[in-house]
């Protein structure tokens, strides 16, 4: 009996220690591993937020021009003798909610500048960073949009309740 248990330790013990291993290599295989990176598409996105970054510049400088012609319609009311007090409160928010705008759009331009990831180029150098680059920006983009957009709603709202009235 002693001779049957020292064969029987030694090959109980093997026998879990190659389970053992085999189950550790077949978890290994099994991970998840990281998506390939497309840096094409990380460019032509670094490219598009470029284009964003611009158009919204435009957009901007036009609300901006049009604050000033409603500051001037504004004058010539008053210069009538009518109560703009509503239409003034609404400018005055306009041009808030456009400095809001105009600060979030700065930060986007800034991120799309330095360009981190990115080669001056727009190739990208650092993937990770580049992901990052084009998170901030996207979301500084986004806010900008919506703050102008906001903006000009409330503007609309209230030069359509037939401003001037006595």
């Amino acid at each position: 009996m002693t001779r049957i248990t020292r064969w029987i330790a030694p090959t109980i013990a093997a026998l879990l220690l190659l389970m053992g291993t085999f189950g550790f290599a077949s978890a290994a295989e099994h991970r998840p591993t990281t998506p390939p990176v497309n840096y094409a598409e990380l460019e032509k996105q670094y490219h598009l937020r470029q284009l964003q970054v611009r158009s919204l510049d435009e957009m901007l400088k036009r609300d901006e021009r049009r604050g000033a012609e409603v500051a001037a319609m504004i004058a010539h009311a008053k210069g009538e003798g009518k109560n703009t007090a509503a239409l003034e409160q609404a400018l005055a928010t306009y041009r808030s909610k456009l400095g809001a705008a105009r600060t979030a759009w700065y930060i986007a331009a800034v991120a799309l500048k330095t360009h981190s990831g990115f080669s001056a180029a727009g190739k990208v150098t650092n993937p990770d960073q580049a992901r990052a680059t084009l998170k901030a920006a996207t979301s500084a983009l986004e806010k900008s949009y919506f703050a102008a957009l906001s903006a000009e709603e409330l503007l609309n709202k209230a030069l359509a309740a037939k401003p001037g009235q006595k």
